[in-house]
């Protein structure tokens, strides 16, 4: 890891920032609980987005083709720009599986905000992310011509990063609470649920909330309540975590 930290950049470069919305991908409110099945899986979707309406250039022989969908990613100061998805196919994975700074792929920024990126920098993820990119946005360079752009749906970002969740102890009235599991793009693997108000009456977990447990036997039903307006921040380290909307991306508006 010392040798992809030192190649990022000097240590001055901001962090960058991806901010994330929870979006139910099976039913909420009154559900059929039935063992072994999740109680709700959510959609990770960008807060923003876009999608290039021309090819943009980034070296002579080298460049994004228009359709191209991109997502928002921040600085604490209020600046931003738009980053390519990772390639996480099994081929380019294995390239970069010990050194996560040989991957990297360019992010676009509009400078003057008009509508059209004017400048580029790489980033990378590390610890294999895939959604968290690092870089040096002080260290964008000019694109070698413009390239128009416009806002998207979040829900037309094109692949699938989620959370499933699930009840352990179901039937426990002193030990009952929910379980995580997030899927980065090669299936699902445990998260830790550290939700500080959950009791076993009312489980809690990221923005869910369950109520009205009925269960016996593996067979129920329960009540499953999203908050909205909780939202899934990552770093440049590599990590996510829990938060209201960040002032950044008000500013950053």
């Amino acid at each position: 890891m010392a040798l992809a930290v030192g190649l990022v950049g000097p240590a001055h470069a901001e962090k960058l920032y991806s901010v994330w919305t929870l979006e139910p991908t099976t039913e909420i409110g009154s559900v059929t609980y039935q063992s072994g099945e999740p109680i709700l899986v959510q959609r990770l979707l960008p807060y923003e987005a876009v999608r290039l309406k021309e090819p943009a250039r980034i070296k002579k022989k080298k460049q994004l083709n228009a359709n191209v969908i991109l997502f928002k990613v921040y600085q604490a100061d209020g600046q931003a720009a738009y980053c390519t998805l990772k390639d996480q196919s099994t081929g380019h994975t294995s390239k970069s599986l010990f050194i996560p700074v040989l991957d990297k792929r360019p992010c676009l920024v509009d400078e003057d905000g008009d509508g059209v990126f004017d400048k580029r920098f790489s980033v990378f993820d590390k610890y294999g992310s895939a959604l968290t990119p690092s870089g040096n946005l002080s260290k964008a360079k000019d694109l070698y011509a413009p390239a128009a752009y416009e806002k998207v749906a979040p829900s037309e970002f094109p692949v699938f990063r989620g959370f499933s969740f699930y009840l352990k102890n179901p039937e426990s009235q002193r030990k009952r609470e929910i379980g995580i599991e997030y899927d980065n793009g090669r299936g699902y693997n445990g998260w830790m649920n550290r939700s500080p108000d959950s009791t076993p009456e009312m489980p809690t977990a990221l923005n869910v909330r369950v109520s009205e447990v009925t269960i016996r036997n593996g067979l129920g039903t329960l009540n499953v309540q999203v908050d909205p307006t909780v939202f899934i921040v990552g770093t440049s380290g590599g990590t996510f975590y829990v938060s209201d909307l960040p002032a950044f991306v008000e500013t950053a508006s």
